[in-house]
């Protein structure tokens, strides 16, 4: 678990590991561009390079289709989102399903500390839309 959260570290992720999978849950993977047989890590380094790194299989060669590990990283917006909020990018966003006016809704967020959505992508609009669909 901790070469898992030294990958998320060295993706930028710094919340570190979701969950972990083993075995090709994900299809088949090319044995030819396998690079290493075994990666022990303490999870204070910076970087995979940092670890402990077998490039040559140790008595019996890895199988890819039983020892591949798959990682799955917290994105770092579940970090500083708070109960309640959903994260979604670098963002959290706060639902508040009782209509009011655009002034009032503006002076509400402020006074939380928080900014009106102002929609800047397809993927937030999307989104937005399925949030405010699943609420009603």
């Amino acid at each position: 678990m901790e070469e898992a959260n030294v990958v998320c570290k060295q993706l930028g992720l710094k919340r570190g590991v979701r969950k972990t999978t083993q075995g090709l849950i994900h299809g088949k993977v090319d044995e030819t561009r396998k690079g290493t047989e075994n990666v022990k890590c303490s999870g204070d380094e910076g970087k995979v390079e940092e670890c402990s790194i077998v490039y040559e299989a140790e008595g019996k060669p890895c199988k890819l289709s039983e020892d591949i590990v798959s990682i799955a990283c917290v994105p770092d917006s579940w970090a500083t989102c708070k109960k309640g909020e959903i994260p979604f990018g670098n963002s959290c966003y706060s639902f508040y399903p009782n209509g009011t006016s655009f002034h009032k809704a503006q002076e509400d967020c402020k006074r939380d500390g928080k900014v009106l959505v102002e929609i800047e992508t397809q993927e937030e609009n999307d989104m937005l839309s399925e949030l405010l669909f699943t609420k009603q």
